[in-house]
């Protein structure tokens, strides 16, 4: 074997031991490290949420929108989740990382110091948020009636591209057949057949 060959099989080897300690690290950890890895390299941009469940605490990456914390709970079929962070006591450093509490069964904000604040539903607030920005509504009757009149224009504009479009077409067809009357013109006064 050439030494680059050792190279390569010794690397293999040490991939290879890399991976299972990785895999096992993560297997251990529970759903800990990657998510860990994921807010660690996003550098400050995403928080580490815990949320305390009744028997055990488990993780989930979230961001800032707008003073809002929005996650998504990986308990709950990754629904997404929107709370409201009224100042940042509740946020606190962990392996160089910023990190929050939140309570699984009230959705409520916990301080460092196991003290809660009063919260609401964080799913329900979550839905009535995206359906109101997504799905807005035309209540007033001058809206509806510009609305109505833009549509009657589209459709007049539309009529009026087609009939100029059709006498066009009849305008040239009128053209060639005038130009061939004209060619016949001659041979009929001179008494010619057509």
């Amino acid at each position: 074997m050439g030494f680059l060959t050792e190279v390569l099989l010794q690397t293999l080897y040490y991939a290879v031991v890399m991976g299972l300690a990785i895999f096992f690290i993560s297997f251990i950890l529970r759903g800990f490290f990657w998510k860990f890895l994921k807010v660690k390299i996003s550098f400050g941009r995403l928080i580490l949420v815990k949320i305390r469940g009744i028997n055990r605490d488990y993780f989930a990456v979230g961001e800032i929108e707008e003073n809002f914390l929005v996650y998504k709970d990986p308990m709950l079929k990754k629904q997404e989740k929107r709370i409201n962070i009224k100042d940042n006591k509740a946020f606190y450093k962990v392996l160089g990382i910023t990190a929050i509490d939140v309570d699984n069964q009230t959705n409520n904000v916990c301080y460092p110091d196991y003290t809660v604040v009063e919260g609401f539903d964080s799913a329900k607030y979550n839905n009535l948020y995206l359906r109101a920005l997504y799905t807005p509504q035309i209540t007033d009757n001058k809206d509806k009636l510009i609305i109505v009149l833009l549509v009657l224009i589209l459709l007049a504009s539309l009529g009026a591209v087609y009939m100029g479009y059709n006498s066009y077409n009849m305008a040239t067809i009128n053209k060639e057949m005038i130009k061939t009357v004209a060619d016949k013109i001659p041979t009929i006064i001179s008494g010619g057949r057509i």
